[in-house]
């Protein structure tokens, strides 16, 4: 008797297999949009934005995605931060984020924070970022960005940090960066940026780091950069920059000035060079602009 339920069992197992249609790799995905339908905690847009960020760069492949799509209050899922029903805060630094940014994070309007570094991200950074009217810090460096950097970035009025640092990103620096009134951090380095430095960026009156070690920026720097007052660390080495450095940037009280790696010269006058002496963290070329000096030389003589 026993041994008979037991054969009903399997041939009932095996036909509900049977019926049963083959997994669809969309199924969750499809789930997940309509699952924004029972969470009253944000806004829907702002939970759609989230189900995006999830879809988009593999979620389940997270390493830490604990709450995600499971429960229905997206607050206190894991990296995000809400305040007053909004969500404030993002961060999923080094969480093996695979794919790409959906433009759908435009929807985050209330965000002040987003960290998406250390990941695996490819593809380009959506200019829809730039409608984050109260972003502060937007950490995107060390993944596999491509592509350039979105001139409407230049629109977002309170950003204080800017890491694109350590991606592929490509094309010139847009001058429209120059608009980032309270900028305070610039790393654009080790990317496979080109053409010349804007000298839009001396509007940035609040800059302490100008970071764009590594690219394939070429020209001289502009003499606007001297006036960068609260500039203490600039890093230009490792690119095709060319020409004498300006005089200008004498008016800066740096920490660090690293123009190693390039054609860049130095001005041989004395004021320049106790200047340069001045600076604790320097790499330089040690290459004197021949021709700062030499009409001095045939002057006196």
């Amino acid at each position: 008797m026993i041994a008979k339920r037991l054969v009903l069992v399997v041939l009932c197992l095996g036909i509900a297999l049977v019926a049963s249609p083959p997994a669809d790799p969309t199924t969750h995905r499809v789930l997940a949009a309509g699952f924004c339908d029972g969470v009253s905690q944000i806004p829907q847009g702002e939970c759609q934005a989230l189900v995006a960020l999830y879809n988009s760069t593999n979620g389940s492949g997270w390493t830490n995605h604990s709450g995600w799509l499971a429960t229905d209050t997206p607050c206190s899922w894991y990296g995000v931060t809400c305040d007053a029903g909004h969500v404030t805060w993002l961060s999923l630094s080094i969480n093996q984020l695979t794919g790409s940014i959906p433009p759908e994070l435009g929807n985050l309007a209330r965000l002040d924070h987003l960290y998406l570094n250390n990941n695996q991200l490819t593809g380009s950074i959506p200019p829809e970022l730039s409608n984050l009217a109260n972003l502060q810090v937007l950490g995107l460096f060390s993944n596999h960005l491509s592509g350039g950097i979105p001139p409407e970035l230049g629109n977002l009025a309170n950003l204080r940090d800017l890491w694109l640092g350590n991606n592929q990103l490509s094309g010139g620096i847009p001058p429209e960066l120059g608009n980032l009134a309270n900028l305070q951090y610039l790393w654009l380095d080790n990317n496979h940026l080109s053409g010349g430095i804007p000298p839009e960026l001396s509007n940035l009156a609040k800059l302490q780091v100008l970071d764009l070690y590594s690219n394939q920026l070429s020209g001289g720097i502009p003499p606007e950069l001297g006036n960068l007052a609260n500039l203490k660390n600039l890093y230009l080495s490792a690119n095709q920059l060319s020409g004498a450095l300006p005089h200008s940037l004498i008016a800066l009280h740096l920490d660090t000035f690293w123009f190693n790696n390039t054609d860049l010269c130095e001005p041989g006058d004395a004021a320049f060079q106790i200047w340069l002496s001045t600076i604790p963290d320097l790499h330089r070329t040690s290459v004197i602009c021949q021709w700062t000096w030499l009409p001095l030389v045939l002057k006196a003589g």
